[in-house]
C-alpha cells in the first residue's frame, strides 16, 4: 500500500475535528465512535457458519463524547479501551480492552488517566487537544492538560512509549486503515472466529492475523508479543476477504496488511476498532430468552430476548428478515406474530453485536401452533320451521355448539346432525353445503336475536350473531273479477281478503291511477266502482299493501269491458298451480305444477271432459327418482300420450283405461325413441332409438308395425305427419331433412319427394295428409315454398313460393288448407283453400292463428290498437269477431271454440 493511500482517513479525520493526528494505530483510544455497523447488507439472513453480517445501524452507547465531553456514558470506553461507565477502568484499574491493564492494576476512578494516562480518549483532549467541552477531564480526573501531549506515542494508541506495554513495531506505520474489519461467532461454535475485512488496495502483499500472547497489566514491565496465526495472499480490490480460525477461550486480534513495501499497516473497522477482545465466556453466555410461563409450542404474539446486552442485533426467522414481516424489532428484543407463520417448526436467528464490530450468531428452533375457529352458519324455511345450520372449521376437532334465540339456549349439541342446505334463501344460505350441525326452530314473528357458539378441543371460542326477522308478505286475494275476464256490467265490484301475521298494514286501492279506498288492518274486502260511460277496451284495477317492516306486496286486476258483448258461458275453472297443457276437441289436459316442483317430483295429470254437464275429470300420475313427462299430449277422446323417464333414459308411455302402459318395454326388435313421435286418432308412430326406423302403433290392440328406414340410413331422424292410409315423414340425411312418404299394409320401401342433398336446398318438412295429395314445405335461401305431391299422378305442383319462414305458418287439417305468405315484404295474407268444394279466398293484413274442425282463426290489428280474435267458418264461408279482449289462448273445437282467459275458460259458441 503507498504511503498516500494509508493516510487519507487519518488526514480526513483531522480537517473535520474528528481525530486527532497521532491517534493511535492499534486501537485508536477504543473508543468505538461507530455510525454504521459493520454489516455488509443488514437484511442477509446468516448462514450456519461465522459469517458476520455488514452492520448498517449505529449501535447504542459508542462513539466519542455524544453531549459533553468524553464517552457517551461518562468518560471511558463503552466496550474497549477504557472506564465503560466511570472515571476510570471498565471494572477496575486500567484499560477494559486496550492500553493498560484489562482487569487490574492502575486506578480505577481517582489520581490517573481516564483511559490509559491521560485524556478520555488517548493523552489529549477527548477529541482534540484541549478541554473536551470545558476544561475538565471528562469524568472528574482533572484537567484534559494536565499530561504532556508531546511525550513519545509511536503506536498512537494514547500511552506513551515508556509506559506502553504493547509498543508498536518499528516497521510498522502508525496510522490504521479503514477496512470494515469484523469479527463474528456462533455461540454453539465458540472456538472459531470469522474475520472480514474490505480490501481497499491495489499492491498489497498479502494479510495477517494476528493473536496478542501477553496480556499484562499496563504498568507490567513485560513487553508485548504479538503471533501471527494465519497469513493470507491479497485480495481483489473492492471485494471483502474472509479467513476462519480456531479461537482460545480469550484473546486479543487483530488484522494487518503487509504493504508493497513490506511494511505493515493495522486494519480497523467502520467503528476504529483495531484490537479486537474475545471474551469466550460472554460469548457462551448469550442466549435467546422467552417469556415466563410461555413455552413450546408458541401462539399469538411472543417476546424474545437476550440473556446481556448487545449493542445491535439483527433477527430473522427461516432466514427471511424477521422485521420486514409485520414484526417489532429492537435493538435487544423482538416481539413475532406467530399467526402469520405455518404451524411447525421454525428457527430464530439472532446476530448480536456483543462489543463494536464483534458478532456472535445465536439460533433457536421454536414451535408454533395457532388454534384457529371459524364458524358459518346459515338459515332456511323448512316445511312449517327453520333450519338453524353451522360448520365449524378448526385444526381440532368441534367439542360443543350451542344455538341462543332470544336470549335463550335452545340447544348445546357435542355430537353431529348434518343437513345439506339445497337453496338460496336468505344472506345467510351457502348453496348446496352440507352443515354438519343444525336444529328445527319454531319461527317466532317479529326481530329475533340468533346466537351459535362453536367450542373446539384447543379451546378456541367462536360466536355468530344476527338478527333474522320472521315476516311475510300480506297475501291479497281478489275472488272477483278474475284476472283477464270479460265484464259487462255496468259496475264493477271488487272483493278478496287480506291476510297477514300483523294487523299494522296499510292496504291502498286503485282503478287505474284514481285511488279508490284505503284499509287498514287484515280481513275481507269488498268495493265497487262505476263502468257505465266508459269505452269499452282494457282496464285495470290494482291494490298495494305495506306492513310494519315496509315489506311490500301487491295484486292487479287486468280486465276488458265491453257492455255489447254477448253473455259468455264459463265452462271450467283451471285449478290454481295447474298449468294448461293443450285442448283436443274437448280434452282439456291439465299438469299440477305444484306436485311438479315438490320433493317427490310427481308428474301429476288430470284429463277434463269439457263436452259432459257438468265436466267430468280424470286423474294419473308418473312419479319416479329424478324422473319426468315430457311431450305429454292428448288426443280426441281423452287419450293421453308422453316420455317418462330420466334424460337419455325416457321411454314412451299411453295412459290406457287408467293405467300407465310402457310401450317401449312392448318392443321386442330394438328400442323405441320418446322423443319422436306422433299421436293421432288411437295410433302412434314412434322413431327408434337407432334411427334404423320407426314403430306404427294401434292403440287397440297395443301392437306395432315396424317399418325400416330408406336406404338403412342411420342419420334417419323422421318428424311424423300421418293419417289412417298413409305417413309423412321429414327425414334428416346428413343434417339436410327430405320428405318420404309410406303407404301403411305394404312392403314397399317409403317414396322420397325431395332431394335436398343435390339440390343444395336447406330443407323440407312435412304438412299434411288428405286423401288426394301429401303436402309439404321446402325452404330456400331467400324463399319458402308450399308443395302438393298428387298420390295418385305422383305429380307435384307448387302453391306459393312466398310463405312465411315457419311451419306453423301453414296447416292442414280435415281436407281444408290455410298458409300465411309475406306479400312482397309488405304485410302478411292467408289463403284458404277447401280441397271438399274448390273454393279458397285470401284475406290480408292477418295473422294466422290455428286451424281446427273446419274453421280458421286469426287476428287482425285495428285502429284503436285491438287485436280482436276472428273465426272463419268454412260452412258459412264468412268471417265472426268473436273475441276483443286479451286472451291467453284459445282452442277450437268440434262444435264450439274456447277462450282461455287467465285461469277462466269460456264457451264462447262456434
Amino acid at each position: 500500500m503507498s504511503t498516500k493511500k494509508a493516510l487519507i482517513l487519518p488526514l480526513l479525520l483531522l480537517l473535520n475535528g474528528c481525530g486527532s493526528s497521532d491517534a493511535p494505530a492499534e486501537n485508536s483510544g477504543n473508543t468505538p465512535d461507530a455510525t454504521a455497523n459493520s454489516s455488509e447488507q443488514s437484511n442477509n439472513p446468516p448462514d450456519q457458519t461465522t459469517d458476520t453480517p455488514d452492520s448498517t445501524t449505529t449501535p447504542p452507547n459508542s462513539g466519542s463524547d455524544d453531549t459533553g465531553g468524553g464517552n457517551d456514558n461518562g468518560g471511558g470506553n463503552d466496550n474497549g479501551g477504557g472506564d465503560d461507565n466511570s472515571g476510570g477502568d471498565d471494572n477496575s484499574g486500567g484499560d477494559d480492552n486496550s492500553g493498560g491493564d484489562d482487569n487490574s492494576g492502575g486506578d480505577d476512578n481517582s489520581g490517573g488517566d481516564d483511559n490509559g494516562g491521560g485524556d478520555d480518549n488517548g493523552g489529549g483532549d477527548d477529541n482534540g487537544g484541549g478541554d473536551d467541552n470545558g476544561g475538565d477531564d471528562d469524568n472528574g480526573g482533572g484537567d484534559d492538560s494536565d499530561k504532556e501531549p508531546d511525550l513519545p506515542d509511536t503506536d498512537g494508541d494514547g500511552t506513551p512509549d515508556e509506559e506502553d506495554p504493547f509498543p508498536l513495531d518499528p516497521k510498522h506505520s502508525n496510522n490504521s486503515v479503514a477496512s470494515d474489519v469484523t469479527l463474528s461467532l456462533q455461540s454453539d461454535k465458540n472456538n472459531l472466529i470469522t474475520f472480514k475485512w474490505l480490501d481497499t488496495f491495489s499492491d498489497e502483499k498479502g494479510y495477517k492475523i494476528q493473536k496478542l500472547q501477553n496480556t499484562a497489566g499496563r504498568n507490567s514491565q513485560n513487553s508485548a508479543e504479538w503471533s501471527t496465526v494465519a497469513s493470507i495472499g491479497p485480495a481483489p480490490e473492492g471485494l471483502y476477504a474472509e479467513q476462519t480460525i480456531e479461537s482460545e477461550s480469550s484473546a486479543h486480534y487483530r488484522v494487518l496488511v503487509v504493504n508493497s513495501d513490506d511494511t505493515e499497516s493495522i486494519l480497523s473497522s467502520s467503528q476504529d476498532v483495531v484490537r479486537f477482545n474475545i471474551e469466550q465466556q460472554t460469548i457462551e453466555q448469550l442466549t435467546l430468552t422467552f417469556p415466563d410461563g410461555q413455552t413450546s409450542p408458541y401462539q399469538g404474539t411472543i417476546n424474545i430476548g437476550l440473556s446481556q446486552t448487545v449493542q445491535s442485533t439483527q433477527w430473522f426467522i427461516d432466514t427471511q428478515n424477521m422485521c420486514a414481516l409485520h414484526n417489532y424489532c429492537g435493538a435487544e428484543d423482538a416481539q413475532l406474530n406467530t399467526a402469520i407463520y405455518s404451524d411447525g417448526t421454525h428457527r430464530i436467528d439472532v446476530t448480536a453485536e456483543v462489543s463494536p464490530s464483534i458478532f456472535v450468531q445465536v439460533s433457536q428452533t421454536i414451535d408454533i401452533y395457532n388454534p384457529n375457529l371459524e364458524l358459518i352458519v346459515a338459515i332456511k324455511d323448512y316445511q312449517d320451521k327453520k333450519v338453524i345450520a353451522a360448520i365449524g372449521k378448526t385444526k381440532s376437532e368441534i367439542e360443543t355448539v350451542s344455538y341462543w334465540v332470544n336470549g335463550v339456549l335452545v340447544e348445546t349439541q357435542t355430537e353431529e346432525t348434518p343437513i345439506t342446505v339445497d337453496t338460496c334463501e336468505s344472506e345467510h344460505i351457502i348453496c348446496n353445503t352440507t352443515y354438519p350441525f343444525h336444529i328445527l326452530w319454531d319461527p317466532e314473528y317479529g326481530d329475533n336475536e340468533i346466537k351459535i357458539v362453536a367450542q373446539d378441543t384447543d379451546g378456541v371460542v367462536k360466536e355468530r350473531a344476527f338478527k333474522e326477522v320472521v315476516n311475510s308478505p300480506a297475501v291479497i286475494d281478489i275472488t272477483s273479477p278474475r284476472d283477464n275476464s270479460y265484464i259487462s256490467d255496468d259496475t264493477l265490484i271488487m272483493e278478496g281478503r287480506i291476510t297477514d301475521e300483523s294487523e299494522n298494514i296499510t292496504t291502498s286501492v286503485y282503478f287505474g291511477d284514481i285511488k279508490l279506498a284505503e284499509k287498514k288492518g287484515t280481513g275481507e274486502f269488498s268495493y265497487t266502482y262505476p263502468l257505465n260511460g266508459l269505452p269499452k277496451g282494457d282496464y285495470m284495477f290494482y291494490m298495494i299493501t305495506f306492513d310494519e317492516y315496509n315489506v311490500r306486496s301487491s295484486d292487479q286486476i287486468d280486465f276488458y269491458y265491453d257492455p255489447d258483448l254477448a253473455e259468455r258461458n264459463l265452462v271450467y275453472e283451471v285449478p290454481e298451480d295447474h298449468k294448461i297443457i293443450t285442448i283436443n276437441d274437448k280434452q282439456l289436459l291439465l299438469k299440477d305444477m305444484r306436485s311438479y316442483h315438490s320433493k317427490e317430483s310427481i308428474d301429476k295429470y288430470t284429463v277434463v271432459d269439457l263436452s259432459a254437464n257438468p265436466v267430468t275429470t280424470r286423474e294419473f300420475s308418473f312419479s319416479g327418482d329424478r324422473k319426468s313427462v315430457y311431450s305429454e299430449t292428448v288426443n280426441s277422446t281423452g287419450g293421453f300420450a308422453g316420455s317418462f323417464g330420466s334424460p337419455g333414459l325416457r321411454d314412451l308411455y299411453v295412459n290406457k283405461d287408467g293405467n300407465n302402459i310402457n310401450l317401449s318395454a312392448l318392443i321386442t326388435e330394438g328400442n323405441g325413441d320418446d322423443e319422436y313421435f306422433n299421436f293421432e286418432s288411437n295410433s302412434i308412430i314412434q322413431s327408434t332409438t337407432d334411427n334404423s326406423g320407426v314403430y306404427l302403433w294401434n292403440l287397440d290392440l297395443l301392437t306395432y308395425e315396424f317399418l325400416q328406414a330408406p336406404n338403412n340410413d342411420k342419420n334417419y331422424k323422421p318428424k311424423f305427419i300421418n293419417d289412417n292410409y298413409w305417413s309423412c315423414q321429414a327425414s334428416y340425411i346428413n343434417y339436410i331433412s327430405d320428405v318420404f312418404i309410406y303407404q301403411y299394409g305394404t312392403d314397399t320401401q317409403p317414396i322420397r319427394l325431395t332431394n335436398n342433398q343435390e339440390a343444395g336446398e336447406n330443407g323440407s318438412y312435412c304438412i299434411g295428409i288428405n286423401n288426394e295429395y301429401i303436402f309439404y314445405y321446402t325452404s330456400h335461401s331467400e324463399k319458402n315454398e308450399l308443395l302438393m305431391y298428387n298420390i295418385e299422378t305422383k305429380t307435384t305442383t307448387k302453391l306459393s313460393d312466398q310463405v312465411r319462414s315457419a311451419l306453423s305458418n301453414v296447416i292442414l287439417k280435415d281436407n281444408l288448407l290455410v298458409w300465411e305468405d309475406r306479400i312482397n315484404n309488405e304485410y302478411n295474407q292467408i289463403t284458404i283453400k277447401d280441397f271438399n268444394n274448390g273454393h279458397t279466398e285470401t284475406i290480408s293484413h292477418v295473422g294466422l292463428r290455428k286451424l281446427d274442425f273446419g274453421r280458421v282463426s286469426y287476428t287482425k290489428k285495428l285502429e284503436d290498437r285491438l287485436y280482436p280474435l276472428y273465426i272463419w267458418d268454412r260452412t258459412t264461408q264468412k268471417s265472426e269477431r268473436k273475441w276483443d279482449p286479451v286472451a291467453s289462448d284459445h282452442f277450437i273445437s268440434s262444435d264450439t271454440n274456447y277462450i282461455i282467459s287467465y285461469k277462466l275458460i269460456y264457451d264462447i259458441g262456434k
